[in-house]
Protein backbone atom coordinates (compact mmCIF):
# COMPACT_ATOMS: atom_id res chain seq x y z
CA UNK A 1 0.00 0.00 0.00
CA UNK A 2 1.40 3.33 -1.02
CA UNK A 3 0.58 6.00 1.43
CA UNK A 4 1.02 9.47 1.01
CA UNK A 5 2.07 10.60 3.93
CA UNK A 6 3.28 14.42 4.71
CA UNK A 7 4.58 16.24 7.32
CA UNK A 8 4.71 19.56 7.57
CA UNK A 9 49.00 23.08 -17.72
CA UNK A 10 50.40 24.30 -18.38
CA UNK A 11 51.22 22.51 -21.48
CA UNK A 12 53.94 21.50 -23.37
CA UNK A 13 55.22 23.19 -26.38
CA UNK A 14 53.86 21.05 -29.66
CA UNK A 15 57.24 20.06 -30.35
CA UNK A 16 57.77 17.95 -27.63
CA UNK A 17 54.76 16.59 -27.59
CA UNK A 18 55.09 15.41 -31.18
CA UNK A 19 58.30 14.12 -30.09
CA UNK A 20 56.65 12.12 -27.52
CA UNK A 21 53.89 10.87 -29.10
CA UNK A 22 52.08 11.41 -25.93
CA UNK A 23 50.61 14.48 -24.05
CA UNK A 24 51.06 15.12 -20.18
CA UNK A 25 48.31 16.57 -18.39
CA UNK A 26 48.81 16.82 -14.84
CA UNK A 27 45.82 16.96 -11.87
CA UNK A 28 47.99 16.85 -8.92
CA UNK A 29 46.43 18.65 -5.86
CA UNK A 30 48.76 20.56 -4.49
CA UNK A 31 46.96 20.30 -0.71
CA UNK A 32 47.01 16.55 -1.27
CA UNK A 33 50.16 14.07 -0.83
CA UNK A 34 50.26 12.15 -4.20
CA UNK A 35 51.67 8.78 -4.07
CA UNK A 36 53.67 8.28 -7.44
CA UNK A 37 54.40 4.56 -7.06
CA UNK A 38 51.83 2.72 -9.36
CA UNK A 39 51.83 -1.07 -9.56
CA UNK A 40 51.37 -0.77 -13.97
CA UNK A 41 54.59 0.13 -15.76
CA UNK A 42 54.33 1.47 -19.64
CA UNK A 43 56.60 1.28 -21.96
CA UNK A 44 56.06 2.80 -25.41
CA UNK A 45 58.10 3.19 -28.68
CA UNK A 46 57.02 4.96 -31.91
CA UNK A 47 55.69 1.31 -32.90
CA UNK A 48 54.55 0.15 -29.70
CA UNK A 49 52.55 0.05 -26.14
CA UNK A 50 53.41 -2.50 -23.79
CA UNK A 51 51.25 -2.21 -20.70
CA UNK A 52 53.06 -4.23 -17.72
CA UNK A 53 51.48 -5.46 -13.90
CA UNK A 54 54.47 -5.26 -12.16
CA UNK A 55 53.04 -7.94 -10.21
CA UNK A 56 52.17 -10.23 -13.26
CA UNK A 57 55.50 -9.20 -14.52
CA UNK A 58 55.52 -12.59 -17.33
CA UNK A 59 52.32 -11.47 -19.17
CA UNK A 60 51.74 -8.19 -21.18
CA UNK A 61 49.70 -6.26 -23.01
CA UNK A 62 50.66 -4.62 -26.49
CA UNK A 63 48.99 -2.37 -28.58
CA UNK A 64 50.15 -1.52 -32.36
CA UNK A 65 50.41 1.81 -32.99
CA UNK A 66 51.41 1.91 -36.70
CA UNK A 67 47.97 0.38 -37.89
CA UNK A 68 44.92 2.53 -37.86
CA UNK A 69 43.24 0.16 -35.89
CA UNK A 70 45.31 -0.81 -33.07
CA UNK A 71 45.61 -4.91 -32.12
CA UNK A 72 45.70 -6.06 -28.87
CA UNK A 73 47.49 -9.35 -27.32
CA UNK A 74 49.09 -10.96 -24.23
CA UNK A 75 52.63 -11.68 -25.14
CA UNK A 76 55.44 -13.80 -23.29
CA UNK A 77 58.23 -12.95 -20.97
CA UNK A 78 61.00 -12.60 -23.96
CA UNK A 79 59.57 -8.92 -24.79
CA UNK A 80 61.45 -7.75 -21.67
CA UNK A 81 64.68 -7.51 -23.75
CA UNK A 82 63.18 -4.72 -25.76
CA UNK A 83 62.20 -2.70 -23.20
CA UNK A 84 65.20 -1.47 -23.04
CA UNK A 85 65.12 0.83 -25.55
CA UNK A 86 61.60 2.24 -24.92
CA UNK A 87 60.44 5.08 -23.06
CA UNK A 88 58.46 4.03 -19.72
CA UNK A 89 56.78 5.51 -16.80
CA UNK A 90 54.82 4.09 -13.86
CA UNK A 91 50.78 4.52 -13.55
CA UNK A 92 48.17 3.53 -11.09
CA UNK A 93 45.62 2.50 -13.58
CA UNK A 94 44.56 2.36 -17.14
CA UNK A 95 40.97 4.23 -17.28
CA UNK A 96 40.71 3.09 -21.21
CA UNK A 97 40.62 4.42 -24.62
CA UNK A 98 39.01 7.90 -25.42
CA UNK A 99 38.26 9.24 -28.75
CA UNK A 100 39.00 12.92 -29.63
CA UNK A 101 38.45 14.31 -33.08
CA UNK A 102 38.81 10.76 -34.40
CA UNK A 103 42.39 10.55 -32.87
CA UNK A 104 42.15 8.07 -30.06
CA UNK A 105 44.11 8.39 -26.64
CA UNK A 106 44.98 5.92 -23.92
CA UNK A 107 44.36 7.59 -20.30
CA UNK A 108 46.16 6.84 -17.59
CA UNK A 109 45.97 7.37 -13.96
CA UNK A 110 49.52 8.54 -13.45
CA UNK A 111 49.21 9.77 -9.86
CA UNK A 112 46.94 9.03 -7.07
CA UNK A 113 46.79 9.19 -3.45
CA UNK A 114 45.40 6.57 -0.91
CA UNK A 115 42.02 8.14 0.06
CA UNK A 116 40.90 5.81 3.19
CA UNK A 117 42.34 2.09 4.03
CA UNK A 118 39.68 -0.68 4.93
CA UNK A 119 41.12 -3.42 6.44
CA UNK A 120 44.23 -3.97 4.65
CA UNK A 121 42.66 -2.48 1.53
CA UNK A 122 43.48 0.86 -0.14
CA UNK A 123 41.11 3.09 -1.89
CA UNK A 124 42.47 5.72 -4.16
CA UNK A 125 41.48 8.92 -5.28
CA UNK A 126 42.66 10.26 -8.74
CA UNK A 127 44.53 13.27 -8.90
CA UNK A 128 46.86 13.33 -12.06
CA UNK A 129 46.37 11.68 -15.83
CA UNK A 130 48.23 11.11 -18.62
CA UNK A 131 47.26 10.71 -22.22
CA UNK A 132 49.29 8.42 -24.99
CA UNK A 133 47.92 8.37 -28.40
CA UNK A 134 47.17 4.56 -29.45
CA UNK A 135 47.75 6.23 -33.68
CA UNK A 136 50.80 7.59 -34.39
CA UNK A 137 49.83 8.62 -37.85
CA UNK A 138 46.06 10.05 -36.85
CA UNK A 139 48.09 12.06 -34.00
CA UNK A 140 50.65 13.53 -36.75
CA UNK A 141 47.93 14.54 -38.69
CA UNK A 142 45.07 15.64 -36.03
CA UNK A 143 44.24 19.17 -35.70
CA UNK A 144 46.56 20.00 -32.57
CA UNK A 145 45.16 23.11 -30.89
CA UNK A 146 41.27 21.97 -31.38
CA UNK A 147 42.70 18.45 -29.97
CA UNK A 148 44.42 20.50 -27.11
CA UNK A 149 40.75 21.82 -25.74
CA UNK A 150 39.04 19.05 -25.50
CA UNK A 151 42.20 17.27 -23.73
CA UNK A 152 42.41 20.44 -21.05
CA UNK A 153 38.23 20.04 -20.53
CA UNK A 154 38.90 15.91 -20.11
CA UNK A 155 41.30 16.52 -17.52
CA UNK A 156 39.18 18.96 -15.25
CA UNK A 157 36.24 16.88 -15.23
CA UNK A 158 38.45 14.11 -14.32
CA UNK A 159 39.68 16.18 -11.49
CA UNK A 160 35.76 15.38 -10.08
CA UNK A 161 36.48 12.65 -7.53
CA UNK A 162 37.10 9.61 -8.87
CA UNK A 163 38.50 6.33 -6.80
CA UNK A 164 39.49 3.01 -7.39
CA UNK A 165 40.87 -0.09 -5.61
CA UNK A 166 43.59 -3.02 -6.38
CA UNK A 167 41.42 -5.11 -3.86
CA UNK A 168 38.05 -3.56 -2.06
CA UNK A 169 35.02 -4.17 -4.14
CA UNK A 170 34.48 -0.25 -4.90
CA UNK A 171 31.76 -0.60 -7.22
CA UNK A 172 29.81 -2.79 -4.92
CA UNK A 173 28.30 -2.05 -1.69
CA UNK A 174 29.23 -4.53 1.25
CA UNK A 175 29.32 -8.00 0.72
CA UNK A 176 31.39 -9.55 3.81
CA UNK A 177 34.63 -9.21 2.09
CA UNK A 178 36.87 -6.15 2.08
CA UNK A 179 39.87 -8.36 -0.13
CA UNK A 180 39.28 -9.67 -3.74
CA UNK A 181 41.36 -10.53 -6.70
CA UNK A 182 41.28 -7.89 -9.49
CA UNK A 183 39.64 -10.40 -11.94
CA UNK A 184 36.89 -10.48 -9.05
CA UNK A 185 36.54 -6.34 -9.36
CA UNK A 186 36.21 -6.68 -13.25
CA UNK A 187 33.08 -9.65 -13.03
CA UNK A 188 30.17 -8.24 -14.09
CA UNK A 189 31.47 -4.55 -14.84
CA UNK A 190 30.00 -4.25 -18.11
CA UNK A 191 26.15 -4.37 -15.85
CA UNK A 192 27.62 -2.24 -13.03
CA UNK A 193 26.48 1.49 -13.33
CA UNK A 194 28.85 2.95 -10.93
CA UNK A 195 31.68 2.18 -12.65
CA UNK A 196 32.69 4.84 -15.20
CA UNK A 197 35.20 3.70 -17.48
CA UNK A 198 34.07 0.45 -18.56
CA UNK A 199 33.01 2.14 -21.82
CA UNK A 200 36.45 3.35 -22.69
CA UNK A 201 37.39 -0.22 -21.65
CA UNK A 202 35.20 -2.07 -23.73
CA UNK A 203 37.35 -2.64 -26.68
CA UNK A 204 40.40 -3.50 -24.69
CA UNK A 205 38.13 -5.77 -22.82
CA UNK A 206 37.16 -7.39 -26.33
CA UNK A 207 40.34 -7.81 -27.14
CA UNK A 208 42.35 -8.92 -24.55
CA UNK A 209 41.13 -12.11 -23.28
CA UNK A 210 41.90 -13.01 -19.21
CA UNK A 211 43.08 -9.63 -19.02
CA UNK A 212 41.69 -8.86 -16.20
CA UNK A 213 45.23 -8.00 -14.31
CA UNK A 214 45.52 -5.12 -16.23
CA UNK A 215 42.30 -3.11 -16.11
CA UNK A 216 40.44 -1.65 -12.49
CA UNK A 217 36.96 -0.18 -12.28
CA UNK A 218 37.07 3.36 -11.11
CA UNK A 219 33.77 4.91 -9.59
CA UNK A 220 32.88 8.42 -9.02
CA UNK A 221 31.60 9.82 -6.16
CA UNK A 222 33.06 10.64 -2.70
CA UNK A 223 35.17 8.26 -0.14
CA UNK A 224 35.75 9.05 3.52
CA UNK A 225 36.44 7.98 7.15
CA UNK A 226 36.92 9.11 10.44
CA UNK A 227 37.55 7.29 14.17
CA UNK A 228 35.04 6.98 16.65
CA UNK A 229 36.65 5.82 19.46
CA UNK A 230 38.14 2.26 18.62
CA UNK A 231 35.54 1.69 15.50
CA UNK A 232 35.81 2.98 12.44
CA UNK A 233 33.15 5.47 10.30
CA UNK A 234 33.48 4.90 6.48
CA UNK A 235 31.27 6.75 3.97
CA UNK A 236 31.17 6.10 0.23
CA UNK A 237 29.44 7.46 -2.33
CA UNK A 238 28.73 5.53 -6.13
CA UNK A 239 27.85 8.02 -8.70
CA UNK A 240 25.77 5.93 -11.48
CA UNK A 241 27.43 7.24 -15.19
CA UNK A 242 23.91 6.21 -16.11
CA UNK A 243 22.53 10.05 -17.63
CA UNK A 244 25.89 11.31 -16.09
CA UNK A 245 26.25 14.81 -16.80
CA UNK A 246 25.36 18.39 -15.40
CA UNK A 247 21.70 19.08 -14.06
CA UNK A 248 20.06 21.18 -16.52
CA UNK A 249 21.50 18.50 -18.95
CA UNK A 250 20.59 15.21 -17.00
CA UNK A 251 16.72 15.41 -15.27
CA UNK A 252 14.06 13.05 -14.98
CA UNK A 253 14.81 9.05 -16.53
CA UNK A 254 16.02 7.19 -19.38
CA UNK A 255 14.09 4.89 -21.46
CA UNK A 256 14.68 1.78 -19.39
CA UNK A 257 14.15 3.16 -15.74
CA UNK A 258 17.31 5.02 -14.97
CA UNK A 259 17.29 8.17 -13.48
CA UNK A 260 19.43 11.66 -13.51
CA UNK A 261 22.09 11.98 -10.97
CA UNK A 262 21.21 8.32 -8.89
CA UNK A 263 24.03 8.16 -6.39
CA UNK A 264 24.51 5.50 -4.02
CA UNK A 265 26.13 6.55 -0.15
CA UNK A 266 26.71 3.94 2.08
CA UNK A 267 28.17 4.00 5.76
CA UNK A 268 30.11 1.21 7.26
CA UNK A 269 30.95 0.68 10.55
CA UNK A 270 33.44 -1.34 11.45
CA UNK A 271 33.30 -2.93 15.45
CA UNK A 272 35.52 -5.40 16.94
CA UNK A 273 32.99 -8.27 15.76
CA UNK A 274 32.48 -7.09 12.12
CA UNK A 275 30.36 -4.42 10.68
CA UNK A 276 27.37 -2.54 10.42
CA UNK A 277 26.09 -1.18 7.37
CA UNK A 278 23.65 1.25 6.06
CA UNK A 279 23.09 2.28 2.00
CA UNK A 280 20.63 5.14 0.79
CA UNK A 281 19.97 6.26 -2.47
CA UNK A 282 19.70 9.47 -3.76
CA UNK A 283 18.11 10.53 -7.95
CA UNK A 284 15.90 12.32 -9.79
CA UNK A 285 12.17 12.24 -9.96
CA UNK A 286 11.37 9.09 -12.13
CA UNK A 287 9.50 9.90 -15.12
CA UNK A 288 10.01 12.46 -18.38
CA UNK A 289 10.62 15.91 -17.31
CA UNK A 290 13.14 18.76 -17.74
CA UNK A 291 14.20 21.63 -16.89
CA UNK A 292 15.38 24.90 -18.43
CA UNK A 293 18.01 27.32 -17.92
CA UNK A 294 18.05 30.94 -16.47
CA UNK A 295 16.49 32.05 -13.83
CA UNK A 296 13.58 30.41 -11.87
CA UNK A 297 12.76 27.15 -12.18
CA UNK A 298 10.90 26.95 -15.68
CA UNK A 299 10.35 22.99 -15.50
CA UNK A 300 8.52 21.09 -18.19
CA UNK A 301 6.84 17.55 -17.82
CA UNK A 302 7.18 15.53 -20.98
CA UNK A 303 5.23 12.57 -22.55
CA UNK A 304 1.81 11.77 -21.30
CA UNK A 305 0.92 10.56 -18.01
CA UNK A 306 0.57 6.74 -19.44
CA UNK A 307 3.52 6.81 -20.24
CA UNK A 308 5.51 8.31 -17.35
CA UNK A 309 3.27 5.80 -15.06
CA UNK A 310 5.01 2.68 -16.89
CA UNK A 311 8.23 4.42 -16.95
CA UNK A 312 8.17 4.87 -13.10
CA UNK A 313 6.87 1.65 -12.25
CA UNK A 314 10.21 0.40 -14.68
CA UNK A 315 12.20 2.16 -12.30
CA UNK A 316 11.28 0.38 -10.19
CA UNK A 317 11.71 -2.52 -11.04
CA UNK A 318 14.83 -2.04 -11.89
CA UNK A 319 15.98 -0.72 -8.55
CA UNK A 320 14.36 -4.33 -7.28
CA UNK A 321 16.63 -6.15 -9.67
CA UNK A 322 19.74 -4.03 -8.53
CA UNK A 323 18.92 -5.26 -5.07
CA UNK A 324 16.99 -2.63 -3.35
CA UNK A 325 13.80 -4.89 -2.33
CA UNK A 326 11.71 -2.31 -0.73
CA UNK A 327 12.14 1.43 -1.34
CA UNK A 328 10.85 4.16 0.91
CA UNK A 329 10.67 7.79 -1.58
CA UNK A 330 11.56 10.48 0.79
CA UNK A 331 10.39 13.83 -1.33
CA UNK A 332 11.36 16.79 -0.28
CA UNK A 333 10.30 19.44 -2.86
CA UNK A 334 8.74 22.54 -1.99
CA UNK A 335 4.94 23.25 -1.72
CA UNK A 336 5.45 27.05 -1.63
CA UNK A 337 7.44 26.88 -4.96
CA UNK A 338 4.99 26.19 -7.77
CA UNK A 339 6.88 24.90 -10.20
CA UNK A 340 7.76 22.52 -7.61
CA UNK A 341 4.23 22.27 -6.25
CA UNK A 342 3.19 20.84 -10.04
CA UNK A 343 6.21 17.80 -9.85
CA UNK A 344 4.41 17.19 -6.26
CA UNK A 345 0.71 16.66 -7.34
CA UNK A 346 1.80 14.77 -10.45
CA UNK A 347 4.14 12.39 -9.08
CA UNK A 348 2.11 11.19 -6.04
CA UNK A 349 -0.88 11.01 -8.61
CA UNK A 350 1.36 9.09 -10.83
CA UNK A 351 2.20 6.81 -7.43
CA UNK A 352 -1.66 6.39 -7.13
CA UNK A 353 -1.96 5.15 -10.38
CA UNK A 354 1.35 2.91 -10.97
CA UNK A 355 -0.30 0.76 -7.15
CA UNK A 356 -3.67 0.73 -9.27
CA UNK A 357 -1.32 -0.80 -11.76
CA UNK A 358 0.31 -3.48 -9.10
CA UNK A 359 3.09 -1.03 -8.38
CA UNK A 360 4.36 -2.82 -5.12
CA UNK A 361 7.04 -2.74 -2.16
CA UNK A 362 6.97 1.10 -2.36
CA UNK A 363 6.43 3.33 0.20
CA UNK A 364 5.80 7.38 -0.20
CA UNK A 365 6.80 10.06 2.96
CA UNK A 366 6.87 13.31 2.25
CA UNK A 367 8.32 16.72 4.18
CA UNK A 368 8.79 20.49 3.11
CA UNK A 369 12.03 20.83 3.73
CA UNK A 370 12.30 24.73 2.47
CA UNK A 371 9.21 25.18 4.46
CA UNK A 372 10.24 23.59 8.07
CA UNK A 373 13.59 23.93 8.33
CA UNK A 374 15.48 27.39 8.28
CA UNK A 375 18.38 28.33 6.91
CA UNK A 376 20.70 27.88 9.61
CA UNK A 377 19.24 24.83 11.32
CA UNK A 378 17.94 21.56 10.16
CA UNK A 379 16.37 20.33 13.04
CA UNK A 380 13.24 20.41 12.31
CA UNK A 381 13.55 17.28 10.28
CA UNK A 382 14.82 15.40 13.02
CA UNK A 383 11.28 14.37 14.18
CA UNK A 384 10.79 13.13 10.87
CA UNK A 385 13.19 11.01 10.91
CA UNK A 386 12.65 9.45 13.60
CA UNK A 387 9.67 8.21 12.99
CA UNK A 388 10.50 6.96 9.82
CA UNK A 389 12.47 4.62 11.47
CA UNK A 390 9.86 3.47 14.10
CA UNK A 391 7.07 3.04 11.65
CA UNK A 392 8.51 2.14 8.95
CA UNK A 393 11.07 -0.37 10.60
CA UNK A 394 14.24 1.00 8.52
CA UNK A 395 17.13 -1.48 9.16
CA UNK A 396 20.48 -1.14 9.03
CA UNK A 397 22.93 -4.72 7.79
CA UNK A 398 24.90 -6.48 10.08
CA UNK A 399 28.01 -8.80 9.61
CA UNK A 400 29.79 -10.73 11.85
CA UNK A 401 33.44 -11.56 11.32
CA UNK A 402 34.17 -15.38 11.74
CA UNK A 403 37.83 -16.39 12.33
CA UNK A 404 39.06 -16.94 8.81
CA UNK A 405 38.44 -12.81 8.70
CA UNK A 406 35.19 -13.19 6.15
CA UNK A 407 32.23 -12.00 7.59
CA UNK A 408 28.84 -13.30 7.39
CA UNK A 409 25.17 -11.72 6.99
CA UNK A 410 23.44 -11.76 10.29
CA UNK A 411 21.13 -9.64 9.09
CA UNK A 412 20.45 -8.02 5.60
CA UNK A 413 18.75 -3.85 4.89
CA UNK A 414 15.48 -4.54 3.39
CA UNK A 415 14.41 -0.86 3.55
CA UNK A 416 16.24 1.57 1.30
CA UNK A 417 15.19 5.50 1.61
CA UNK A 418 15.48 6.96 -1.91
CA UNK A 419 15.60 10.12 -0.98
CA UNK A 420 15.51 13.55 -3.83
CA UNK A 421 14.76 17.29 -3.92
CA UNK A 422 15.05 19.05 -7.25
CA UNK A 423 18.55 18.44 -8.08
CA UNK A 424 19.13 15.73 -5.24
CA UNK A 425 21.77 17.67 -3.83
CA UNK A 426 21.21 20.21 -1.01
CA UNK A 427 18.25 19.26 0.42
CA UNK A 428 18.83 15.43 -0.06
CA UNK A 429 22.14 15.30 1.37
CA UNK A 430 21.04 17.59 4.10
CA UNK A 431 18.34 14.91 4.58
CA UNK A 432 20.44 11.42 4.29
CA UNK A 433 23.22 12.84 6.91
CA UNK A 434 19.92 12.97 8.88
CA UNK A 435 19.14 9.36 8.44
CA UNK A 436 22.89 7.89 8.57
CA UNK A 437 23.55 9.75 12.05
CA UNK A 438 20.44 8.13 13.42
CA UNK A 439 21.16 4.67 11.80
CA UNK A 440 24.42 5.02 13.80
CA UNK A 441 22.75 6.01 17.17
CA UNK A 442 20.92 3.00 17.30
CA UNK A 443 24.65 1.31 15.91
CA UNK A 444 26.35 2.37 19.34
CA UNK A 445 23.21 1.58 21.52
CA UNK A 446 23.67 -2.05 20.23
CA UNK A 447 27.14 -2.25 21.02
CA UNK A 448 26.78 -0.51 24.30
CA UNK A 449 28.00 3.23 23.38
CA UNK A 450 24.54 4.43 23.48
CA UNK A 451 24.58 8.72 22.72
CA UNK A 452 21.30 9.65 24.60
CA UNK A 453 17.82 9.48 24.64
CA UNK A 454 16.37 8.80 21.55
CA UNK A 455 14.39 11.52 20.77
CA UNK A 456 17.59 13.85 21.35
CA UNK A 457 20.35 12.00 19.82
CA UNK A 458 20.07 14.25 16.54
CA UNK A 459 20.88 17.12 18.67
CA UNK A 460 23.53 14.94 20.57
CA UNK A 461 25.32 15.01 17.41
CA UNK A 462 24.86 18.66 16.36
CA UNK A 463 26.72 19.54 19.41
CA UNK A 464 30.31 20.10 20.66
CA UNK A 465 30.79 17.74 23.32
CA UNK A 466 32.17 15.12 21.77
CA UNK A 467 34.75 15.96 19.04
CA UNK A 468 34.28 12.95 17.07
CA UNK A 469 30.64 13.99 15.62
CA UNK A 470 32.08 17.39 14.35
CA UNK A 471 33.95 14.69 12.12
CA UNK A 472 31.15 12.95 11.27
CA UNK A 473 29.06 16.48 10.34
CA UNK A 474 31.97 17.25 8.17
CA UNK A 475 32.39 13.97 6.56
CA UNK A 476 28.41 14.37 5.12
CA UNK A 477 29.16 17.96 4.35
CA UNK A 478 32.22 16.86 2.04
CA UNK A 479 30.18 14.49 0.71
CA UNK A 480 27.09 16.87 -0.27
CA UNK A 481 29.78 19.45 -1.79
CA UNK A 482 31.35 16.51 -3.51
CA UNK A 483 28.40 14.96 -5.35
CA UNK A 484 27.29 18.87 -6.34
CA UNK A 485 30.40 19.78 -7.30
CA UNK A 486 30.09 16.73 -9.49
CA UNK A 487 26.13 17.83 -10.79
CA UNK A 488 25.98 21.74 -10.60
CA UNK A 489 29.78 22.56 -10.37
CA UNK A 490 29.53 23.89 -6.63
CA UNK A 491 29.57 22.67 -3.23
CA UNK A 492 25.86 21.97 -1.54
CA UNK A 493 24.23 25.15 -0.29
CA UNK A 494 23.43 23.22 3.02
CA UNK A 495 26.75 22.18 3.84
CA UNK A 496 27.84 25.18 5.92
CA UNK A 497 24.79 24.16 8.18
CA UNK A 498 25.70 20.15 8.18
CA UNK A 499 29.45 21.13 9.14
CA UNK A 500 28.83 23.67 11.75
CA UNK A 501 26.05 21.78 13.44
CA UNK A 502 24.39 24.32 16.74
CA UNK A 503 27.01 26.78 15.11
CA UNK A 504 25.51 27.65 12.45
CA UNK A 505 25.03 31.55 12.23
CA UNK A 506 24.38 34.43 9.41
CA UNK A 507 27.67 33.25 7.83
CA UNK A 508 25.80 30.24 6.55
CA UNK A 509 23.12 32.34 4.88
CA UNK A 510 25.96 34.03 3.10
CA UNK A 511 27.51 30.67 1.76
CA UNK A 512 23.92 29.65 0.60
CA UNK A 513 23.45 32.53 -1.33
CA UNK A 514 27.24 32.86 -3.00
CA UNK A 515 26.80 29.32 -4.01
CA UNK A 516 23.67 29.93 -5.52
CA UNK A 517 24.92 32.67 -7.91
CA UNK A 518 27.82 30.92 -8.70
CA UNK A 519 25.69 27.81 -9.74
CA UNK A 520 23.25 30.32 -11.74
CA UNK A 521 26.59 31.29 -13.37
CA UNK A 522 27.81 27.89 -14.12
CA UNK A 523 24.83 26.18 -15.26
CA UNK A 524 24.14 29.18 -17.85
CA UNK A 525 28.52 29.47 -19.42
CA UNK A 526 30.28 26.45 -18.70
CA UNK A 527 27.62 23.31 -18.34
CA UNK A 528 27.33 22.69 -21.54
CA UNK A 529 31.41 22.13 -22.25
CA UNK A 530 31.21 20.25 -19.28
CA UNK A 531 28.43 17.73 -20.75
CA UNK A 532 30.49 17.94 -24.35
CA UNK A 533 33.23 16.60 -22.65
CA UNK A 534 31.08 13.92 -20.21
CA UNK A 535 29.41 12.65 -23.88
CA UNK A 536 33.05 12.60 -25.30
CA UNK A 537 34.36 10.07 -22.23
CA UNK A 538 31.28 7.81 -21.72
CA UNK A 539 30.25 7.81 -25.84
CA UNK A 540 26.79 9.05 -25.28
CA UNK A 541 24.52 10.15 -27.82
CA UNK A 542 24.45 13.78 -28.63
CA UNK A 543 22.03 16.02 -26.36
CA UNK A 544 19.07 16.06 -28.49
CA UNK A 545 18.50 12.51 -28.05
CA UNK A 546 19.16 12.58 -24.78
CA UNK A 547 16.38 15.45 -24.18
CA UNK A 548 12.37 13.47 -23.68
CA UNK A 549 14.24 10.49 -21.75
CA UNK A 550 15.82 9.69 -25.00
CA UNK A 551 19.46 9.80 -23.51
CA UNK A 552 21.90 6.24 -23.71
CA UNK A 553 19.13 4.76 -26.42
CA UNK A 554 21.46 2.39 -27.62
CA UNK A 555 22.99 1.50 -24.07
CA UNK A 556 22.91 -2.28 -23.06
CA UNK A 557 19.74 -2.85 -21.51
CA UNK A 558 21.79 -4.43 -18.58
CA UNK A 559 23.60 -1.51 -17.40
Amino acid sequence: MISLRQSNLKSKSEPDLQEEHSINISLEKKDKKANTDGIYQINYSNDFIFIQNKNVSSRFIKIDRRNMKSSFEILDEDILLSFKSMKSMNVFAVWGIVEILDVEFLILISKARVAVKIDESEIYEVLSVKFVTVDIQKFNNMEFEKCWEQLMRLKEFLKTGFYFSYSYPLCHNFGGQTKVSQEDLTKNISQNFFVWNYRALKQLLSEVKNGFAFFIPIIQGFVGKCDLGEMKYILISRRSYIMGGTRFNNRGIDNFGRVANFVESETLLQTKNGWYTFVQIRGSLPFYWEQFKGVGVNIKIDQSESINCDILMKHFELLAEKGYNKVVMFNLLSLKRPEENKLIEYFQNLLVKAEDKGLKNVEYEYFDFLAETKETDHSAIDKEVIRMFRQLDLDMSVWNRGEDGRCEAVKKQSIFVRTNCLDCLDRTNAAQSKLALFALSKVMSEVGQPVGDETEVLTEFEGDKKPEFKDLRSLWANNGDAISIIYSGTGATTSSVTRKGQKSSIGSIIDHGFKTLNRLYLNNFDDDYKQDVIDMLLENKARTLRLHGMQNSSCDSAC
